[in-house]
């Protein structure tokens, strides 16, 4: 693991803010742009918006990122409420989908502590690591070693595993708990790093 990448990350967001350093600027774009459009996916837009809307997301995060206050807020919600508010004004602009505009307003001024599209993003952000997660563990991880880890979690068991991949029931539990392992390590290592965004 390359420590100066990870000592990079952890202050992605604080380098982003600086408009001159274009490197975190693409690295930010980098690990959020795909982020985004799972999350304009669930909110239902139209995918012949997507570019558009994307586009639109990171420019408002170019301009707006210098004054986002960690102390206010984290940065997924703060992230949420820009993708909330776009996708809005999009809908109102185009006059179109004014039942989803109602349930989104509707959920502006709900009183609990997260909005359902807060909570939809919750739910995004840990799919989005989970696939970063996975990336980084197939980089890893050759021959039959991912396959019988992505075989557990499509709930076969070992017996299974052994005989559709032609290997000992031994070798599989090995191979699962090694990559398991690395697994969430992984997991929490990008939890860590980006955590504070």
């Amino acid at each position: 693991m390359n420590d100066d990448k990870y000592v990079t990350r952890k202050t992605l967001l604080m380098r982003a803010k600086n408009r001159n350093d274009q490197d975190a600027w693409e690295e930010f774009v980098e690990v959020y742009r795909r982020f985004i459009y799972h999350v304009l996916n669930r909110m239902n837009v139209n995918e012949n918006d997507f570019d558009d809307m994307v586009q639109e997301v990171l420019i408002r995060l170019w301009e707006k990122l210098g004054s986002y206050d960690p102390e206010k807020a984290r940065f997924r919600s703060w992230l949420s409420f820009v993708i909330r508010n776009i996708v809005i004004n999009s809908f109102r602009k185009k006059n179109l989908h004014v039942e989803k505009l109602e349930q989104f307003s509707d959920s502006l001024s709900t009183k609990s502590s997260k909005t359902e599209v807060e909570k939809m993003i919750e739910r995004e952000w840990k799919l989005h690591v989970s696939n970063m997660a996975m990336a980084t563990i197939k980089e890893l991880f050759s021959g039959k070693a991912v396959q019988v880890f992505e075989m557990s979690l499509q709930g076969l068991d070992s017996a299974q595993i052994s005989v559709k991949l032609g290997i000992g029931q031994n070798s599989v539990k090995v191979l699962k708990s090694r990559v398991k392992s690395r697994y969430m390590a992984e997991v929490q290592r990008l939890i860590t790093e980006f955590e504070e965004l």
